[in-house]
């Protein structure tokens, strides 16, 4: 995940490839101590937003993938994550 978040920093972006990655990383290994929400949660929440179809579906895509591995774990977010998506929605 550090070398993800390093990719959105060096880019100054959050790109299509490192969100691919990192939906890699959720889906795969379906572990939450692998997975720093402190640390990439603002990244999801800025493709989320952004205007950018494909980041903003992956993001999407990303949500739904931590939602399943962090369970209960995920409330903690819904507060950054809910009104992008209703707004996604609302689109």
């Amino acid at each position: 995940m550090t070398v993800i978040v390093s990719i959105f920093k060096q880019s100054e972006k959050v790109t299509d490839n490192g969100l691919t990655a990192f939906q890699g990383l959720v889906a795969g290994l379906g572990d939450p101590k692998f997975i720093n929400m402190a640390e990439i949660g603002v990244y999801v929440k800025f493709a989320l937003e952004s205007k950018d179809s494909t980041c903003a579906g992956l993001a999407c895509g990303i949500i739904s993938d931590l939602s399943s591995v962090l369970e209960g774990g995920m409330n903690d977010y819904l507060d950054d994550f809910v009104p992008c998506l209703h707004a996604i929605l609302s689109d």
